[in-house]
């Protein structure tokens, strides 16, 4: 199917412009949790780019007016751009605000041809809705997609080869949702990995071979690179369309009734997918009030019930504050079609993320998004022989590289410590003869008094002591012993506590608590 696309580049910074949030004529970003979202023109021409993070965007540019991601206000925004389209096309899906496409073959007719329409498309959305759309025809998804960020029109007999040079990941442009995006990620990395770095070298791996490594999406990788309609694909599956329907009475004309009406119809349309083992398609949103019945079609992957609700919530708020679509609401029709069964993206067998590490990465992105990128860090692994060498805390987000795979000569052996202090807590040690312990020069546990047995019983700290029922080391480490400004000799002591266990180490006669492993 030969379909066209409508894209209007860095739409989150577009759309911000539109609603009087970020200044017109200066440098200004929107920031998600991950970095940069998108830039004006004025913040790119100094260097500036999505993904990149923060602080350094602001190095580039000390003026630049940073903007939190909002979702609702890009779907609020693209409403004008819609009504654009809508002079010229009869039916639209939605892939994301900004990103629009649909069949080209009949309003194609209707306007003189395939290169008329693209002319005449980008002309009303800038008409109507100021901005600037790129548009671009081809047949199959993923040809689409990639022909309006080119502005090309590509012929149904070169599909195929179009296709074959594009980077592999541009497989990531047939995602809507991040969900979908971090599976076939995944994917993209490990054919990346593999020396298989276009889609055309996707392509002639074989249909097989990719189902055999990554299931569905292995499927949606080989139709996207093969140039196939995913929708289409959708909707070849027997599983019926899915319709919930309210009426109003009298009608609602103000967005927050309508957004509590929307949750309780996505509650149970997400029930219904449920029960007949959906996992995502193509949402119709239908509202009827007095001006006349009014459709959108959004693509949504995954069944979450927060996500229709936002969707639909916003695009009713987008009808009703606009003005033009009558005001009060008096129906609301949700229909789910082209629908995918459940477990098309299934989770890996170990390491996959769940629902609710899912709502805790959004958390996080959304607490960055607020108070900056360093209000959320993690701890990584990044080698080293002691815990505090090994684990180090980073910004949220920052892509992970693995530790490296070095032999750490006199490292503390494992387990490492659970919990590690971030600044120093000094500790006591006492032994059976109730005296403090200490390590010698040859690295032996010592009694301080002189007795004869140096056996750990109790670890103070603070005015509480625990009694230690085993203990293992000492190990001495000795590091950097050629630089007197940073040189490091201490004494590493395992023990197991009554209550827990915990890594402690002596150094210049003082005990302090390394680790616990609780």
């Amino acid at each position: 199917m030969r379909q066209m696309a409508v894209w209007i580049p860095d739409w989150p910074i577009t759309a911000a412009e539109m609603a009087g949030v970020a200044p017109v004529g200066e440098p200004a970003a929107v920031l998600g949790g991950r970095g940069i979202v998108a830039a004006n023109a004025w913040a790119r021409s100094l260097g500036i780019s999505a993904g990149m993070k923060k602080r350094h965007a602001q190095s580039l540019c000390p003026e630049l007016t940073v903007i939190p991601v909002d979702t609702a206000r890009d779907t609020r925004m693209f409403e004008p751009v819609l009504r654009a389209l809508d002079r010229l096309v009869a039916r639209l899906t939605i892939r994301e605000p900004g990103n629009v496409i649909f069949p080209v073959c009949g309003a194609a007719r209707a306007n003189g041809g395939e290169e008329a329409l693209a002319d005449a498309v980008g002309g009303e959305v800038a008409t109507i809705a100021g901005c600037e759309a790129r548009v671009g025809v081809a047949e199959g998804t993923l040809a689409a997609l990639l022909a309006a960020r080119s502005e090309r029109l590509v012929p149904a007999a070169s599909t195929r080869a179009f296709l074959a040079s594009q980077p592999v990941s541009t497989l990531l442009l047939g995602a809507t949702s991040p969900a979908a995006r971090a599976d076939m990620s995944h994917v993209v990395d490990l054919l990346d990995r593999l020396g298989v770095r276009t889609l055309g070298a996707v392509h002639a791996l074989g249909r097989s071979a990719l189902i055999t490594r990554f299931g569905m999406d292995g499927v949606t990788a080989w139709n996207l690179a093969s140039g196939q309609d995913i929708t289409e694909v959708l909707g070849k599956r027997s599983i019926p369309v899915i319709n919930v329907t309210r009426a109003f009475e009298p009608p609602l004309d103000v967005a927050e009734q309508a957004a509590f009406a929307a949750r309780a119809m996505s509650e149970e349309l997400t029930q219904a997918m449920a029960v007949r083992g959906v996992g995502g398609g193509e949402l119709a949103i239908t509202a009827t009030t007095e001006a006349g019945e009014f459709t959108r079609s959004w693509m949504i992957d995954g069944g979450q019930q927060k996500d229709l609700t936002d969707r639909v919530r916003w695009q009713l708020a987008a009808w009703i504050n606009s003005g033009e679509s009558g005001g009060a609401l008096s129906r609301l029709t949700l229909c789910l079609s082209h629908t995918v069964a459940l477990g098309s993206r299934p989770e890996t067998l170990w390491g996959g993320r769940g629902e609710h590490a899912v709502a805790a990465a959004r958390g996080a992105e959304r607490i960055q998004s607020i108070l900056g990128e360093d209000a959320v860090r993690a701890p990584r692994d990044k080698g080293g022989r002691t815990p505090q060498e090994r684990y180090r805390e980073e910004t949220w987000g920052t892509p992970e590289t693995p530790a490296p795979h070095l032999p750490w000569p006199g490292h503390i052996p494992d387990p490492a410590p659970v919990v590690i202090p971030t600044g120093e807590v000094s500790v006591a040690l006492t032994g059976a003869c109730g005296h403090a312990l200490g390590v010698s020069g040859n690295g032996q546990l010592v009694c301080t008094a002189g007795c004869a047995t140096a056996v750990p019983t109790a670890l103070i700290s603070g005015r509480r002591a625990t009694r230690i029922t085993n203990f293992a080391g000492p190990w001495v480490m000795e590091q950097r012993w050629w630089d007197p400004h940073t040189a490091q000799r201490r004494a590493y002591l395992q023990v197991v506590l009554s209550e827990g266990a915990a890594l402690l180490y002596t150094e210049h006669g003082t005990w302090r608590e390394a680790g616990s492993y609780v």
